[in-house]
Order: structure tokens, then sequence, then C-alpha cells
């Protein structure tokens, strides 16, 4: 008699163990579909990160070339004080190779300076700060550079 008590208690453990185990496999699945949506955000804000940065590079580089082949118009005075910021004005669009970036630039010119800078000519060089601004999606990069052009 004893035993025939002791089965009826044990027959509802089977359906509480298994469906422990069924909560604990949906804990775990929640966990690694959260954990596989994780990595793929950051691997997009990688990518974009990585795509904005290489359009600044080259829309640096491009300034540059333009700077040197006389073709991009440089401010002819001076910033001083808070002129130097960077407000939202002076920013000049520029051409992206790269689909989905939007890249501006502005040049400033800070002046004269006697430091040679690196150039083949010592003496007087005008110095230029090249800044310039990409976004893509939600991120924004950001490139400066210091430019001196030597007086000839």
């Amino acid at each position: 008699m004893s035993r025939r008590c002791s089965f009826r208690r044990q027959q509802g453990a089977a359906l509480l163990i298994s469906l422990v185990f069924l909560l604990l496999m949906v804990v775990g699945a929640h966990a690694a579909v959260r954990g596989a949506t994780h990595q793929q955000r950051q691997v997009a804000n990688l990518v974009q990160r990585q795509l904005g940065f290489q359009a600044a590079e080259s829309a640096l580089r491009t300034l540059e070339a333009q700077i040197r082949a006389q073709q991009l118009a440089l401010p002819g005075q001076a910033c001083s004080g808070a002129d130097c910021n960077l407000a939202d004005a002076g920013w000049q669009s520029l051409a992206s190779a790269a689909a989905g970036v939007a890249v501006v630039y502005r040049v400033d010119w800070l002046g004269t300076s006697a430091i040679p800078a690196q150039l083949q000519h010592s003496g007087q060089s005008q110095v230029y700060r090249l800044v310039v601004r990409t976004e893509t999606g939600r991120r924004r990069t950001e490139l400066e550079a210091m430019y001196a052009l030597a007086y000839q």
C-alpha cells in the first residue's frame, strides 16, 4: 500500500523537471540571440567607422593635392580668436567615392610661420588647417591636418 502512494506522488516530478529544463533552454536561447544581435551591431558600427575614416582620409589627401595644384580657393584672411573655432559656417561639400558617406570640409588660414615645418625651403610659410568631417549613418568622423605652404 505504501508503494502505491509513493508512486502517485512521483508522477508529477517528471513534468516539473522537464518544465524546468525547458525554461533553462529558453533562457539560454534568448541569451544566445541577444549575444548574436550585439555582435552584429558591433560589426556594423566597426564597418561604419572604417568607411567614414577612409572617406575622411581620402578627402584630406584630395584637398592637399588641390592645394598643391592651386585648384582650391584658399582663405585670404587669417582667422583669429573665436574666428578659429569650427562653427557651422564655412563648411563646403566634397564628393565622396564611398556610397552613403557625406563629406564636408573647411580650410582656415592660421597665419604665417617662420618655422620650416619640414618644407624644402626655409623661411616664411603660410599655415592652413584642413578639417574634414564625414557622416555615415549615425557615426561622425572628423580629421584635422595642418598644411604649410612655402612662400615662393
